[in-house]
């Protein structure tokens, strides 16, 4: 229960209670005191590290039964805890829209880590014809040369459509320009039905459709350089990110320095 304390001259009262108790005030700590404290303080709280969660926990259940899940209604996955309760990120056409993400984070701050698990939590719960990747990689394929083939042509990620190690502007565009030609086909097939979105179409047609996911790792490479490459990247970045998520397609762009695009789509 909350209790009512107030000072009075140089007591402390609470009118819940006959007595009062005598206090001493002390003097205002000196300027050196404080800022000797917030230093320290900035340290400890720098320092201060949550509990690590092995991503085959946090999939556990879907690495038992994987490929269960529908992409209809959209995407979904647990990438954390928040105390005892899984946190889960969502990419959905509506209810309400959450049809892109991006993710920002200096070098070493886990930004990698976070887009990795990402894929592999899509990847473990829906099949791939529930979902397609179009992986991109402007970081001289660090990231993602894990979900090639191997030397026996195995161990690659089924679900990618196109992997981009080592990309450069021109097979960017080429990529860009092929995810809005499929938005363009979804939109033609959408109005043969009536169907105003994923959802719909999937409902109407019964028809599997998988959600497209364009996943672009130093994002901000595509928007540097030749103008004529840097219009055309921002002209159908835009077109996808605007429209996209009504016909299941979503952008996760990553970037050290999205600060300096933070007008960009």
């Amino acid at each position: 229960a909350l209790v009512d304390l107030r000072v009075q001259g140089g007591n402390l009262t609470a009118p819940q209670f006959n007595a009062g108790v005598s206090i001493e005030i002390d003097p205002r700590p000196d300027d050196e005191v404080i800022s000797s404290v917030v230093e320290l303080s900035a340290i400890r709280s720098s320092s201060v590290a949550g509990p690590l969660i092995p991503l085959i926990e946090l999939l556990e259940a879907d690495i038992k039964s994987p490929w269960k899940h529908s992409a209809a209604a959209g995407l979904g996955v647990v990438i954390g805890r928040s105390g005892r309760d899984p946190m889960t990120l969502d990419l959905r056409t509506e209810n309400p829209p959450l049809p892109n993400l991006l993710i920002g984070g200096a070098v070493g701050q886990g930004k990698s880590n976070l887009l990795l698990s990402i894929i592999y939590g899509f990847a473990t719960r829906y099949s791939p014809d529930e979902l397609e990747l179009y992986l991109l990689d402007f970081k001289r394929g660090l990231e993602f040369k894990r979900f090639d083939a191997d030397s026996q042509g195995e161990a690659w990620l089924p679900h990618t459509k196109v992997l981009g190690l080592e990309s450069n502007h021109a097979f960017g565009v080429a990529v860009l320009q092929h995810v809005h030609d499929e938005m363009e086909r979804r939109s033609d097939l959408f109005k043969s039905v009536n169907a105003g979105s994923i959802d719909e179409y999937r409902g109407t047609t019964k028809a599997l459709m998988p959600r497209v996911l364009l996943v672009i790792d130093e994002f901000h490479v595509l928007f540097e350089g030749d103008e004529g490459y840097v219009d055309t990247c921002v002209e159908l970045t835009e077109a996808l990110a605007k429209q996209g998520r009504a016909y299941g397609i979503h952008l996760l762009l990553a970037s050290q320095t999205i600060s300096a695009f933070a007008g960009s789509p």
